[in-house]
């Protein structure tokens, strides 16, 4: 009896053998699913299926010690993010360019390449996407570089799960606003900024 998921019995195939849900589910619904051999190999970056099929916040994490990723990584994740740890500064930099996440957890203290000057090469290329710094500097100087260094946001280690989860959602709903103000339909171009 083949398995049926909202009476797309095509997908049960897909499902069986590894691709992510979202993708399945998500990109096959609207039109005939494409043969295996067309559908892209599961990236390391791949998100898991939206719950109540709405859109996760992508959360990359940056974070060299490997408990603490863990950890923030879990627990995000229970909260309803999507997210994706690395240890390094420049692998992060690689990552960050492909514009993929909605937002950055950035730590200071981390390898390959610190996190103070992966923040301004960020900025320097034009990477507009909202970083909130987690990092156990925390005096009045180490706060005012990262914010000075382009940092949307500082938050000193150790610090509550819930005030972090407060401050993500405070910076995706700032960074939603400015995203909204132009609306796009086909050639169609409304500015809610132009009056």
């Amino acid at each position: 009896m083949p398995m049926s998921i909202g009476g797309f019995s095509h997908l049960a195939p897909r499902l069986a053998i590894g691709f992510p849900r979202a993708f399945s589910l998500l990109s096959c619904i609207p039109h005939n699913p494409a043969p295996a051999a067309l559908l892209p190999r599961r990236s390391p970056l791949s998100y898991r299926l939206p719950r109540r099929n709405r859109r996760l916040m992508r959360i990359l994490v940056v974070e060299d010690d490997p408990d603490l990723s863990r950890a923030l990584v879990r627990a995000l994740d229970k909260r309803g993010y999507a997210v994706t740890p690395c240890a390094d500064g420049v692998k992060a930099f690689q990552i960050i360019r492909q514009g993929l996440f909605d937002l950055i957890v950035l730590d200071l203290n981390i390898p390959g390449e610190d996190g103070l000057h992966l923040l301004q090469r960020m900025r320097n290329n034009g990477i507009e996407a909202p970083v909130l710094i987690l990092t156990a500097r925390s005096s009045i100087g180490d706060r005012i570089a990262g914010l000075n260094a382009g940092g949307d946001d500082y938050l000193s280690k150790p610090f509550d799960l819930d005030e972090l989860e407060a401050r993500i959602k405070a910076l995706s709903r700032r960074f939603r606003g400015l995203e909204e103000k132009e609306l796009r339909c086909g050639g169609l171009r409304l500015d809610s900024e132009s009056g």
